[in-house]
């Protein structure tokens, strides 16, 4: 998989910096400046076909200007709600290594953007999408989509942008899906079972949590229990992965005494608790990171998972995944909240 990094940026750049009027004829200039071919009109009238001049199998983009827009948003007949391009190869098959790079190259047009155009927004939703809102009626959204397997930059108007997410259960209905072959459903919120196989290595469930950590959405919360106490929980903020474990459990904490147990936790990078929850400790990790982090994040926690409760295999854990924070189990989340900081 390959992610043209630096035309990312340069589009995003130039979209930036470029005198919106969306109309059709204020895309076809776009183009030229871009160095792309001009817009041509998709056989349902439905928008245009661009082909762009990024690094990638295929370097194509899309501008929407349908009639059903205009009439769901209210926009004068002619204008362009956006255009959407292609940043990144599409990928075949469906794994954590698979994954490793376009959760890598999502991770670094952000951090490459951040400098010109500020700490950017996170949308809600079930995929990664972070946001832009820049002067000159333009809205940037890059999403990493999973479910299509690459990473698309939307260069929108503002005024359609922020009339969709007002409207009641607004959804990227119309997003251009800029391969041709068909998508595969939406994923699952947490791709993995209610609890690993025996036959996983611990390494292949680090590896397996941290693909999941990196598509969690926002507002998405994983509880962790073994034999049906909760020893755990991952919770997805603005901007960062927040993750809870419990010290608690009495004899399960070995022959650490409650003051050893209390050192180590410091030792390896976990918050002291709040006094009215001893026993949750915490550590975060920002949000987007390269696969390698979450890697490395997951790994810790499995090894302290261990460590505080101990069990014969990773596969002992229950996983209970949810966008509702509400849902969670057997542990209050307005308690969490409070004795966190989540």
């Amino acid at each position: 998989m390959h992610a043209d990094i630096e035309g990312a940026v340069r589009i995003a750049r130039l979209a930036a910096d470029f005198e919106w009027t969306w109309t059709v004829e204020n895309i076809e200039r776009f183009c030229r400046i871009a160095g792309w071919q001009q817009p041509v009109s998709d056989e349902f009238g439905f928008g245009a076909e661009i082909l762009t001049d990024l690094r990638v199998s295929r370097p194509a983009a899309y501008a929407a200007y349908d009639s059903d827009f205009y009439q769901l948003t209210g926009l004068p007949e002619g204008e362009v709600p956006y255009i959407v391009v292609a940043l990144s190869d599409a990928i075949p098959g469906d794994s954590p290594e698979i994954y490793e790079p376009l959760v890598d190259s999502f991770s670094e047009i952000t951090d490459r953007l951040v400098p010109a155009f500020g700490q950017p927004f996170r949308l809600h939703g079930d995929r990664p999408r972070i946001v832009w809102d820049l002067p000159g009626l333009v809205t940037l959204v890059l999403e990493l989509a999973f479910d299509r397997q690459k990473i698309g930059l939307k260069i929108a108007n503002t005024w359609y942008h922020n009339d969709a997410l007002r409207s009641e259960g607004a959804k990227d209905d119309y997003d251009y899906d800029y391969d041709d072959e068909d998508d595969d459903d939406e994923p699952e919120l947490f791709p993995m079972a209610d609890t690993w196989p025996s036959s996983m290595e611990p390494s292949e469930c680090s590896a397996e949590l941290a693909f999941g950590l990196a598509r969690l959405p926002r507002d998405g919360v994983i509880q962790l229990s073994v034999d049906g106490e909760f020893v755990g929980l991952f919770a997805m903020g603005l901007f960062e992965v927040w993750c809870v474990i419990s010290a608690g459990g009495g004899q399960r904490q070995g022959a650490q005494s409650p003051e050893e147990l209390r050192l180590g936790l410091i030792d390896r990078g976990w918050s002291v608790p709040n006094p009215e929850a001893m026993s949750l400790w915490q550590r975060t990790i920002r949000w987007p990171a390269a696969y390698a982090e979450f890697r490395a994040f997951a790994e810790d926690f499995l090894s302290e998972l261990v460590t505080l409760h101990p069990t014969a295999h990773p596969s002992d854990v229950g996983w209970y995944a949810s966008i509702d924070p509400g849902t969670v189990g057997s542990v209050a989340w307005g308690t969490l909240r409070h004795s966190t900081g989540i």
